[in-house]
């Protein structure tokens, strides 16, 4: 379903996610943002513990869920998820360590082979 059939069948839920607060009237059987969170944000917390300093990880999601996986991890609060749209399909977000066990860093959002070069330095 897209973001037009979203709102013409569930109305309330749309202006709720909208707006940021998709608990207040969510979809049935759907996740919330804060579901999404609690499944998805210790399961990559679980995959940045298996990496060695200096290593890269790949996670591989949908764009919604990974959108509220990068707030999690960077440390911003759920309700910020309006401020980012998901990640395009066959696109990506890469994030940075600041320090060992700490929060991350997000250095660039929505990146995909068509777009500009990504330049780590």
């Amino acid at each position: 379903m897209d973001s037009t059939g979203f709102a013409e069948h569930f109305p309330a839920a749309y202006d709720a996610w909208h707006s940021g607060d998709d608990g207040r009237h969510p979809v049935p059987n759907a996740e919330t943002t804060a579901d999404v969170d609690k499944r998805l944000g210790p399961a990559l917390r679980d995959c940045l513990a298996e990496l060695e300093p200096g290593q890269t990880g790949i996670v591989v999601t949908h764009g919604a869920c990974l959108k509220i996986g990068v707030l999690g991890l960077v440390g911003w609060p759920l309700s910020r998820a309006v401020d980012l749209r998901g990640v395009d399909n066959c696109r990506w977000a890469v994030l940075s360590e600041v320090a060992a066990g700490e929060r991350m860093r997000l250095r660039a959002y929505n990146l995909g082979a068509s777009g500009a070069a990504y330049d780590p330095a």
